[in-house]
Formats: structure tokens, sequence, C-alpha cells
């Protein structure tokens, strides 16, 4: 990863909108906005998903709030088989608890970042999950459904 001057982010109020590309869904963090957030700077979700997300929230705590509505996460994570991307910044899943979130978001220009307004009125950052570009319903591969017909190996 090149370096770039990300301190003035890292304390930075964050709104994240995850793109799970295996299942078409969509999870803000935080979940919904809270009027009563003062100046309070802490980096930890809570079970309930209150709080704010600050530029050094590692990637692996910033999934924590929705990994429970979206099981195929921990698969993807156990296998290792799922990145994160915003922009032209990609990071796989192995790297996640060792990345914070403002190195995948501010470490590119800003006209890359991906941005869009809730529902709420928030400006949130859009980050995909999955591999870049995959489709929704892919068939599986000739080799795959062969070994699945029968189920006998060897």
């Amino acid at each position: 990863m090149k370096w770039c001057c990300v301190n003035k982010h890292k304390n930075e109020p964050l709104t994240i909108l995850f793109h799970c590309t295996w299942s078409g869904k969509e999870y803000p963090v935080p979940a919904k906005a809270d009027e009563n957030v003062e100046n309070n700077y802490y980096d930890e979700l809570n079970g309930d998903d209150e709080g704010i997300l600050l530029g050094s929230t590692t990637l692996k705590d910033s999934v924590k709030s929705f990994k429970a509505r979206e099981p195929t996460l921990f698969l993807m994570e156990e296998c290792g088989g799922t990145e994160m991307h915003c922009g032209n910044n990609t990071v796989c899943g192995l790297e996640w608890e060792m990345t914070m979130v403002c190195h995948l978001v501010y470490d590119q220009p800003e006209d890359l970042i991906p941005r869009v307004t809730l529902d709420d009125g928030r400006n949130a950052v859009v980050i995909t999950l999955g591999t870049k570009g995959d489709p929704l319903n892919k068939k599986p591969s000739v080799v795959s459904r062969c070994l699945a017909k029968g189920d006998v190996y060897g």
C-alpha cells in the first residue's frame, strides 16, 4: 500500500453503505442517524449498532454490526474469498483486521470515492463486499455441475 496522509481522516465520523455482491443487499453503518452524538470519539460499534464509525475503525470491526444478518459473510471470511472495494482500492479479507477504513476510502483521489445519499439524508461512502464485477446469478462451472451430479468421486 502506498503512503498517504490520512491522519486527518482517522478521527472523522463516517457513514458507510456496504453493498454485498452475492446477495444484492445493502447495509448502512451505522444503521441509523443518531441525533444525540456529541463530539465523542470512539471506534467500536456495540451490539445495537449505535454510535459513530470513525476512519480509524478496522475493516473487520466495521462489518460486525450486520454480519449476523448476512450469513454468507461468515463462510466467505473462513475461506478468505471476499474483498472490500472502494473506488480503485481493494483489500482482501485476510487484511481486514489490520486495515483501517480511512486507508480503504481516502487513499485515492476524492473524485474516485463512490458516494450516495441514504433515505434519512446522510451521505454515505459505498464499499462493495465480494469480488469486483461478480454477477448475482452466475451459473456454476461445467466442472461444478459434473461433480455435483452423482456425488461419488474417485
